[in-house]
């Protein structure tokens, strides 16, 4: 599973210069809610024990981030790693298991 990541100040200025897609982006404030919001998703999908890569594209060119969505995969070593960090993990806490991996 791919979560693409920005900074909100990132994602409003987007919002702004493309527009508005829906009304949740048209209310003040949603780039935090929506960057809370994925970030919480992201990490109980971990939790779940999913495979997540996060791939930040503040700072990246959609073409880069778009590359980096259909070419990345955990290799078989990172993904047994993946798993067994998720099995170890005795007491589940906000954070347990976020062994995503991000690029």
């Amino acid at each position: 599973m791919v979560i693409l990541e920005a900074d909100p100040g990132i994602i409003a200025r987007r919002f702004s210069d493309r527009g508005a897609h829906n009304r949740f982006q048209r209310t003040p404030g949603s780039s935090h809610a929506e960057a809370h919001v994925y970030r919480q998703a992201t990490d109980r999908l971990i939790q779940a024990g999913f495979d997540v890569l996060r791939v930040e594209c503040g700072q990246r060119p959609p073409e880069a981030a778009a590359v980096i969505t259909t070419t990345s995969r955990p290799s078989a070593h990172q993904q047994r790693k993946l798993r067994a960090n998720r099995r170890e993990q005795q007491e589940p806490g906000p954070m347990a298991g976020c062994a995503g991996w991000r690029l």
